[in-house]
């Protein structure tokens, strides 16, 4: 799908559909309203005075244009009320339209501008969330169904034209469209890869994706194998991987910026079954997600390498299944880690906490970062704390996590600090090994716990954990359907724009 800012005149336009977003609070005053009004016999003008209900939230009704104009239809888009309007409510609106579109069956559009309209949202800032609603909002997820429930007869939205209302508008509009463009395609392209089933999204397929995503990139991609995984003495991946007949894959990314070097650390693991420790089966079937942290991680260098960004980034991804073959590892092993520390194996369900720590370790050692980020699928009770919406942080450095926070914010896929006290720390020690894989007792301040146990293995580096067990799986809010949402490409770029 095309998204563009292009200056038309009306009577040179070909296209299926004009959309005008209309308000309740504010009468169009647009020139090309006004002008598409008259070509239709004032008829949009009058039905927007006759009936309030056409400029509600969320509201859309055609009009057909009767050839006067060479469009097949015209759309009334209601906005609600401007004084209402929020950035995220704009992207909610883009989710709405381009959905409404595609049940229309309709592939060229041409939405007028609102950006002179809207008295809250600056009209660079509007653009750049209507068109973050329009392209994840578009998204679905239809590889594997067959032609008649997919809908793959219908027609695509090859095209969308935000018609500026002058030259000023347009050149505010440009640059936040093909940003938006550019972040919210790879968002798609990590929902693709999550989404991927497990029987075919294995480590190797991980790794194999990596090195195709970057190969016309100034990224550097390297993956190693299972021999090279133990030559540097990763035995708490190597013991992850034990239970499954795939072999681990560890991914080492780097992309050479002018800013200070951020390491950034995702878990790759494609399935997870729990191991020893089984999983319900209530919980088994979204396993495939485990992997959401590393998917993140490949659309950020993905994203900051087609923005050509100044940021500065080595990333590390191990990848691998957590199954519970014969020669799964077992509760109550002791592993001797990469760091020099043992580690018992209190729960093999707390298996994202043991892939990490080689990660961070070894991103810590041998790369050097000047701060680190995790992203992780690491722990139920991340949905238990603060549900789908908000995705919890925790760590060592406060302006780091604060950073991360703002960028949250202006993304909306939005963090929440947890407190990181030295008392929680305590409670990772083990009773015959250096430290355990669980923390409290009967699970309590599981999120903490997970955090407490990797920050075992950050060698003292500025550091921020994100736990997206709960956000990387979307109830659906407007502009990502349910299942899973891309979460923490959009705000980990907003970070490193700065």
């Amino acid at each position: 799908m095309d998204i563009q800012v292009k200056s038309l005149k009306l009577d040179k336009i070909k296209t299926d559909v004009i959309v005008i977003p209309v308000f309740q609070d504010s009468k169009p005053m647009e020139e090309n309203f006004q002008k598409i009004d008259a070509m239709l016999g004032k008829v949009l003008s009058k039905a927007l005075v006759e009936d309030k209900s056409f400029a509600e939230e969320g509201q859309f009704n055609s009009f057909l244009s009767g050839k006067r104009i060479d469009v097949k239809e015209v759309i009334l888009a209601g906005m609600g009320k401007d004084k209402k309007i929020t950035e995220d409510k704009l992207r909610k609106f883009g989710g709405k339209l381009v959905n409404y579109l595609k049940s229309k069956n309709l592939s060229k559009v041409v939405v007028l501008s609102f950006g002179l309209g809207l008295k809250k949202v600056q009209v660079d800032r509007a653009t750049y969330c209507l068109t973050e609603g329009l392209v994840l909002g578009g998204y679905s997820f239809d590889k594997y169904k067959s032609k008649c429930d997919s809908g793959k007869d219908k027609k695509e939205i090859k095209s969308i034209t935000l018609l500026p209302q002058n030259d000023f508008e347009e050149k505010q509009m440009k640059k936040p469209i093909n940003e938006a463009v550019t972040i919210c395609n790879v968002t798609n392209i990590v929902r693709d890869l999550v989404n991927e089933p497990a029987n075919v999204a294995t480590p190797k397929y991980l790794a194999d994706f990596a090195k195709k995503l970057f190969k016309k990139t100034k990224v550097k991609c390297k993956v190693l194998d299972k021999k090279a995984i133990k030559k540097l003495g990763m035995n708490l991946l190597l013991g992850v991987s034990k239970g499954s007949s795939e072999d681990p894959r560890l991914i080492l990314l780097e992309y050479k910026g002018k800013c200070e070097k951020l390491g950034l650390v995702g878990k790759g693991v494609t399935f997870d079954a729990g191991g020893l420790n089984l999983k319900p089966s209530a919980y088994m079937d979204d396993m495939k997600e485990d992997m959401g942290g590393a998917a993140a991680v490949l659309g950020v260098f993905k994203a900051v390498a087609d923005l050509k960004l100044s940021a500065n980034l080595v990333g590390v991804i191990p990848c691998t299944e957590n199954l519970c073959g014969s020669s799964a590892q077992k509760p109550g092993d002791v592993i001797l880690t990469a760091s020099g520390k043992t580690v018992e194996i209190a729960n093999t369900d707390a298996e994202g906490r043991l892939i990490l720590a080689d990660a961070l370790w070894y991103t810590a050692t041998k790369l050097k970062p000047k701060k680190m980020i995790d992203i992780a699928t690491l722990t139920g009770a991340s949905v238990v704390t603060l549900g789908k919406i908000v995705a919890p942080i925790v760590g060592t450095d406060k302006e780091l996590i604060d950073g991360l926070v703002t960028a949250s914010n202006t993304s909306y896929e939005r963090l929440w600090e947890l407190p990181f006290y030295e008392e929680y720390l305590e409670d990772v020690k083990g009773k015959v090994a250096d430290i355990k894989n669980l923390g409290l007792p009967k699970g309590e301040a599981g999120v903490i716990a997970g955090g407490a146990f990797l920050n075992e293995f950050v060698n003292d580096i500025p550091w921020a954990h994100i736990d997206i067990g709960g956000a990387v799986n979307s109830n659906g809010n407007g502009y990502i359907a349910k299942g899973h949402s891309g979460f923490g490409v959009r705000v980990l770029v907003e970070y490193l724009k700065g």
